[in-house]
């Protein structure tokens, strides 16, 4: 349950791709005490090539940020949620109706994963690949699941983990915001909410990252910094070590956007630090 003796703190470290430009990924912010205002916290990704890409999660987030108000006028978990999936309708075709008027947006899309506060706590939604992780001294949990051609045979026991990079359709998005199927109405996977009863980091990015670092990897770069609250340097390592080349693997192949939040029922204020780093 929050309450007044607990808020969130979060960090965005950001990072363009060695390989891609423009700017495919968007964040959303909005820092607001939470025992005041409920908030989201999100990532979206860009589909379709660098321009329709960008500008696809730009109408993502845009959307979200405009439908808060209306997504938190209940407290009700169920109730967000609810209001949530209206938001994912309404985006999916603002987006469809928006590559419909531009050739070179034709095709465009956006993945999208994050966290919703309320009074009950941590709710999670997900389109796409792009994840969303809890940290605390007990390990990492992930929360979402990715909405993939190779995750949907995993789920069915077709093939085993370690064939995945066997296929070539293993990364194919199979659920995101700009899907053009009049029989398909998107939604997205909500899962919550969870209590935040003691010091949890909360972990959204993108692909880039979890292309490059394994579940493990990112859970020893988090651990080193969890206990001591080097909140920023967990961020940039994780970039870092993302852009690395490794040995028949080079690093940095897509961009790379990493949204660490915590939440700490001792923290009196909401404190935002954002630093952007650009690596040619």
């Amino acid at each position: 349950m929050l309450d007044d003796g607990q808020s969130i703190k979060a960090l965005e470290q950001k990072e363009i791709s060695k390989a891609l430009k423009p700017w495919e990924n968007t964040i959303i912010k909005n820092f607001l005490p939470v025992v005041a205002e409920n908030g989201v916290f999100a990532v979206s990704d860009g589909m379709g090539g660098h321009n329709a890409g960008e500008e696809a999660s730009r109408l993502a987030v845009e959307q979200l940020f405009s439908m808060k108000k209306y997504i938190f006028q209940t407290p009700a978990p169920e109730g967000i949620t609810s209001r949530f999936q209206d938001y994912v309708v309404k985006a999916n075709t603002f987006i469809n109706t928006k590559a419909g008027k531009n050739n070179e947006l034709k095709g465009m899309g956006a993945t999208l994963t994050g966290i919703l506060l309320c009074e009950a706590g941590v709710l999670t939604f997900n389109l796409g690949d792009s994840r969303t992780y809890a940290f605390s001294a007990q390990g990492l949990t992930r929360l979402t699941r990715d909405h993939t051609e190779g995750q949907r045979l995993l789920d069915f026991g077709t093939i085993k983990p370690e064939e995945l990079h066997l296929m070539e359709n293993a990364k194919a998005i199979t659920r995101y915001l700009g899907v053009d199927d009049k029989y398909l109405i998107p939604q997205a996977d909500i899962e919550g909410p969870i209590p935040v009863e003691k010091k949890i980091w909360l972990l959204l990015c993108s692909d880039g990252l979890t292309d490059m670092l394994s579940d493990e990897e990112i859970s020893i770069i988090l651990f080193e910094h969890f206990s001591v609250g080097k909140q920023e340097n967990a961020a940039r390592l994780l970039v870092e070590k993302a852009l690395e080349d490794k040995p028949g693997q080079r690093g940095g192949i897509d961009n790379i956007t990493v949204l660490l939040v915590e939440a700490d029922r001792h923290i009196p204020t909401i404190l935002e630090h954002i630093k952007e780093f650009f690596k040619n």
